[in-house]
Formats: structure tokens, sequence, C-alpha cells
């Protein structure tokens, strides 16, 4: 059995990670990188008050999500346990190009941090929404968004625990989501949190602003089987990667393409990092233990032995 790491593209507002932070000193050394690589204080990588600004707020909920995932990484190889392939969704596919090896830490997060400096659309731009549809088992999300062009389907989330539908979140401006819900049967189309339509071409801003920080980073081909959603398979090369990140803020992500990639590549047990992937959501195809706390460490442990799984005890990553 083969070790994966599958990172979710959750991004939460609430604190997260502080009684790893206490407990484990390497995360503490890797929070003060951190903080000097993105010119931010600690505390705000642990849970201070986010600023109100939309491209503010999300730009610190990332780095703060990422910086969790990159902690728990470096927890479990502090043990000497190390994923033989690495899954991630949306930021999990960023994150797991740096531990992958396919990018510098450094790089990467200063990357996320100037999207703190990103202006973000006119006053006057319509606002902009994401929901989710669970599309019943034998329907397609096609025919819940006929008749509504100007919503776009953004993440295929996969099947629900009890396999009686798929969640597929959507998004577009405030009108064309109050046409899509006024169109369906109350609670259809659920509202998630936020004001922004990540993965939809609404983000063609963003992805603009975001082109020249981008042509200045270190892409290498990475060292560990890694997938990303954008597409199905493996991402085997620096230009790969560089896609991937370019095509990330405005296309659609799979979860489904990337565990079904890793079952292909072997694993069958996964950490994921905290609640970035909501425990006990989704129906997937090998067991898994959610890391956000010290004592989910033990369970983790007790799967390995108990599961036999093989992982690397050294970093192939330099």
């Amino acid at each position: 059995m083969g070790l994966g790491l599958l990172l979710g593209g959750g991004v939460t507002r609430e604190p997260q990670g502080l009684e790893l932070y206490q407990a484990f000193p390497v995360m503490r050394d890797l929070y003060e990188q951190i903080a000097d690589w993105c010119s931010l204080p600690v505390s705000m990588l642990l849970g201070d008050e986010l600023p109100q600004e939309v491209e503010v707020q999300q730009s610190l909920a990332a780095v703060r999500q990422a910086a969790l995932s990159m902690a728990v990484h470096d927890i479990l190889a502090e043990q000497r346990v190390h994923p033989s392939v690495i899954g991630g969704l949306s930021l999990g596919g960023v994150v797991g190009a740096a531990l992958a090896g396919a990018v510098p830490r450094r790089q990467m997060f200063r990357l996320m941090a100037v999207g703190i400096d990103f202006p973000g659309l006119p006053a006057s731009a319509p606002g902009q929404r994401m929901a989710v549809i669970t599309v019943p088992d034998g329907e397609h999300i096609e025919t819940y968004l006929a008749g509504h062009p100007e919503v776009h389907p953004a993440v295929w989330v996969g099947t629900s625990a009890d396999g009686s539908g798929t969640f597929v979140v959507v998004g577009g401006e405030n009108a064309a989501m109050d046409r899509l819900t006024a169109a369906h049967p109350e609670g259809v189309v659920t509202a998630v949190p936020g004001e922004l339509a990540i993965h939809t071409p609404l983000r063609e801003p963003y992805r603009r602003f975001l082109a020249p920080h981008l042509a200045e980073v270190d892409f290498k081909d990475p060292l560990l089987p890694l997938y990303s959603g954008l597409d199905r398979g493996r991402l085997s090369t620096a230009d790969e990667i560089r896609d991937m990140f370019d095509r990330n803020p405005v296309e659609p992500v799979h979860l489904p393409y990337i565990y079904d990639g890793m079952v292909d590549a072997g694993v069958d047990f996964a950490v994921i990092v905290s609640s970035s992937i909501p425990p006990g959501l989704l129906s997937l195809p090998f067991p898994v233990v959610h890391v956000g706390r010290p004592k989910d460490l033990e369970k983790v442990f007790s799967a390995l032995y108990e599961l036999d799984v093989r992982y690397p005890e050294r970093s192939v990553v330099a």
C-alpha cells in the first residue's frame, strides 16, 4: 500500500493549526520562514482577524491554508514519513508542486502573497459569488445550468458519502446566480461563503495581474507523482507545472481526477490536511485521516501500521 498526501482547495477564514504550532518546533521554524517571505507577522498565519477587503482576505486566507498544509507535511517528514504521491485541488495543487520539488517554497509563498496587492475589480463592477449544487446520481450539471450561460462550473467536488449525488460548485455574477437560484426549487442551489467566483472566467483579471510574477518563478520537473485536477493524469514536467499555476484561477478543477490518479499510482491510504476537504463529506476510494491537531497524528501512525502502508523514509525533494 502507498501513502498519499491529499491537499484540498478549501480556504477557511477561521484560525487553524495553533495546537500543532505549539507542539512542534519544526512548524514554528517553518512559520517564521513563511512570515519573513510574505512580510507578515506569524500571528496572521495563526489566526489574526483578516482584513475586510475581499482580495486581501482571499490571499491571506490562502497563505494560511498553504502554510498549514506544508507544516503537516514537515511534521510527518520529521518522523520519517513521506508521501509517495501528492494530489492537490486548486490551492492544494500549488502547495503540492512545492512539496514535490517543482517550485521553491519561498517563491510559491511570495507569489501567493503578491495577491494582497491585486486591486480587484472597480467598485462599479457587478458582484460575484459561488454556490454548490448536489447533482443526483445519473444526472448531469449541464441540465441544471441549461439557459444560464453566465454561470460556470468551477469545482467538481465528488460523490457524496451516501452515494446519492455529486457535489458541483458553480460561480458567476450575482445577477446570473440569482436567476439560477430562482429557476430551481428551494435548496437545490446553496450559496457558499465568499464574494469571488474562483475557477471561472471572471477571475481573468487576477490571472493577468499574476502573469508577470509567475514569469519570475523557477519551475522544475516534480520529483514525486503529482496530480492537480485541471486535467486527468500526472504532472511530470516544469512546463506542465507552470501551465497549472497559470490556468488555476480561471479553469474548473475536478477532485475525482486527483484521487483516481492517486489510486492508479498505488495510493491506498492518504493524509488530508485539516478541513480543506470536509471530513465525512465524500465517498473516497481509499481510507483517509484528517490532520489538524496533534492527536490526529496518532491516528495517522496507527493507520500506517494497521494497513501496512509503505512510504519513503527519506525525502526525494532537495
